[in-house]
């Protein structure tokens, strides 16, 4: 090899370095767990504002999508949940619950209100919890 070719070897490798180091960052890995605390405080906020237009009720459709999608309630417990977010209503009292197979005793949020009754269904969030009471999963339903 010429020192050429050793230099962009050298160059490419340092590189590739990089991008792994950047890559496991993003993942958690030795860098420690991403930081929800702004998405909640939105989806806090979100969940009893009054929703007036199609694009108000996109923005809360965005909202539970980056929720669930981001893992922004992955492992908290019940307690956890109830404080960052308030505490969802039991999916015993609705029927898209049993649909995607959630026990009864996990919570469902709507986000956002409809004051008028002329902007249709809300946004929701359905959240379901193992036997230790943390969050398993999330569903969203974009309306």
């Amino acid at each position: 090899m010429t020192t050429r070719s050793l230099r962009q070897a050298a160059r490419l490798a340092v590189a590739g370095l990089a991008l792994t180091a950047l890559a496991l960052a993003g993942l958690g890995g030795c860098g420690g767990a991403v930081d929800h605390t702004q998405t909640l405080a939105e989806l806090r906020a979100a969940i009893d504002e009054p929703v007036t237009t199609p694009g108000d009720r996109q923005l809360h459709n965005d909202l539970v999508v980056r929720v669930a999608e981001e893992g922004a309630l992955e492992g908290l417990r019940r307690d956890e949940v109830t404080t960052k977010i308030g505490r969802g209503r039991d999916c015993s009292e609705f029927p898209l619950c049993l649909e995607r197979e959630y026990d009864a005793d996990d919570w469902v949020y709507e986000v956002g209100t409809d004051p008028s009754g002329s902007v249709g269904h809300m946004p929701t969030l359905l959240v379901g919890f193992d036997a230790s009471g943390r969050v398993a999963r999330t569903t969203y339903i974009t309306r």
